[in-house]
């Protein structure tokens, strides 16, 4: 599956739709994790409890996962395994936006240049923010926040111009990027993923 993002009304049932095939050894275990918009630092993914009332699906007859009555705590990043006898594969990281809530926020779909340049990656917010950050995924690890302790990474100072600079590139820099920003109500908004690639 393809990285993709989905925009949904609030107060809507919304569908994430997967097929799982595994005839031979057959399927012992389908789960979806989650990791809502507010944890801006937080490596830790959680398994979501499916209670048949804010969620459903998510079992060997149907995998797919769905969301009853959409709110903005809905907003997040999600992602399904499934595991035979033989081991598990995953699909990718899959980000739910809740639309008209939060700030609004424009980034480039792709940004692309050589090992050892200096990039910047455009984000531009609406003026109501009150807090920007960026958050990454690295080969199908856990989103993180942007390590900002390693000096070669950097954003800039305004929360309506907060891109994201990155000096002396290396090839392990190649990632999706997401810009998130919150307002004074405490919503959270974030951008689509940014592709970021860097090549030798």
């Amino acid at each position: 599956m393809d990285d993709i993002t989905f925009d949904v009304d609030n107060f809507e049932n919304f569908t994430i739709n997967i097929s799982v095939h595994s005839p031979d050894p057959a399927l012992v275990d389908v789960r979806w994790i989650f990791q809502p918009l507010s944890e801006r630092n937080n490596d830790v993914l959680h398994k979501l409890d499916i209670d048949n009332q804010k969620y459903l699906g998510s079992n060997l007859l149907e995998p797919s996962l769905t969301i009853i009555n959409t709110s903005t705590n809905a907003s997040g990043y999600y992602q399904a395994f499934a595991e035979n006898g033989v081991g598990s594969a995953s699909t990718a990281v899959l980000t739910l936006r809740i639309v008209g809530h939060g700030p609004n926020i424009t980034t480039p779909e792709l940004v692309r240049d050589s090992n050892g340049t200096n990039i910047t990656v455009p984000c531009s917010v609406s003026p109501d923010a009150v807090d920007v950050w960026w958050i990454s995924n690295h080969r199908n690890l856990p989103l993180h926040g942007v390590n900002f302790s390693n000096n070669r990474f950097s954003q800039a100072n305004s929360t309506q111009n907060a891109s994201l600079s990155i000096t002396d590139t290396v090839v392990y820099d190649s990632s999706l990027y997401w810009c998130l920003a919150k307002d004074a109500d405490g919503s959270i908004a974030t951008s689509e993923r940014t592709r970021v690639i860097i090549y030798n």
